[in-house]
């Protein structure tokens, strides 16, 4: 069978478990419908409270959300026993999950790419008026997850596909201005230059959809004198590649690479 009825609650990262969420009589007020499969921020878009998270600089706006402990919960009529063991499974829990039924802890998930099972038969009451309560609580471990999810099957959740320029200028013998450009938002921008750059101001930043970020960039002593390459790079964008050197022009425009061909 499958679970629906789903409902989502935040808490202070520890304190949900402290306050009894996974308990069987804890109060239901103040939780939201949730989808599953599905995602925290998606639920809480449909419950407005919080703004489209894809739209303009609203990433800044939600980003509580990441700082938060998220419990999902459900009930459900346990089914009738056919001679077997009743087996509970979640195909992806993201990322730590710690699963709870009728206030008995079953145990913990800590990898969204393997199924988590539990063989539940001894924790149900078959032919009981009584529902059962099923919790998972998402719990805070690692500030470089971005966001709290059971199952992820949305095109939204992936960053926009952008597509890097760049330009390079020289300021004297051995520094060069490069001006990098994007048109849609480019998640960590770095460069590469390899051993024969020294210097390289700003390596790593997210860049705004029609902005542009100049860099300054510093070669090695004797590097001045032949061209080198500087690759630019992104999450979600193909990579550039712009040369600096004294052989070059003043502005060399770069080429962008797709599957191996340049243009």
């Amino acid at each position: 069978m499958q679970l629906t009825n789903w409902h989502i609650r935040d808490f202070q990262p520890g304190e949900g478990e402290q306050a009894g969420a996974h308990l069987l009589g804890y109060d239901a007020v103040g939780w939201l419908p949730a989808t599953v499969p599905g995602d925290v921020h998606l639920d809480l878009l449909r419950a407005a409270r919080i703004p489209d998270p894809f739209v303009g600089m609203n990433f800044r706006e939600v980003a509580w959300v990441a700082e938060r402990e998220w419990w999902y919960r459900t009930a459900f009529q346990a089914p009738q026993p056919r001679g077997g063991p009743v087996e509970l499974t979640f195909h992806g829990l993201d990322c730590f999950a710690t699963i709870w039924l009728n206030g008995e802890r079953l145990g913990e998930s800590a990898n969204m790419w393997l199924p988590a099972r539990f063989d539940i038969s001894a924790a149900l009451r078959p032919g009981a008026p009584e529902r059962e309560f099923l919790h998972a609580a998402m719990e805070w471990r690692s500030r470089r997850i971005e966001a709290w999810h059971f199952f992820v099957d949305d095109p939204r959740l992936a960053l926009p596909p952008a597509t890097l320029s760049a330009s390079a200028d020289r300021v004297d013998a051995r520094t060069w201005r490069v001006t990098v450009q994007a048109d849609a938002f480019a998640h960590a921008v770095t460069f590469d230059g390899g051993s024969r750059v020294i210097g390289l101001e700003d390596n790593a930043f997210h860049l705004l959809p029609d902005t542009a970020r100049t860099v300054l960039v510093r070669l090695a002593e004797g590097e001045a004198e032949g061209p080198i390459t500087l690759t630019v790079r992104a999450t979600n964008a193909p990579s550039v590649e712009v040369g600096v050197g004294a052989d070059l022009p003043l502005a060399w425009r770069c080429h962008v690479q797709r599957h191996g061909r340049a243009t």
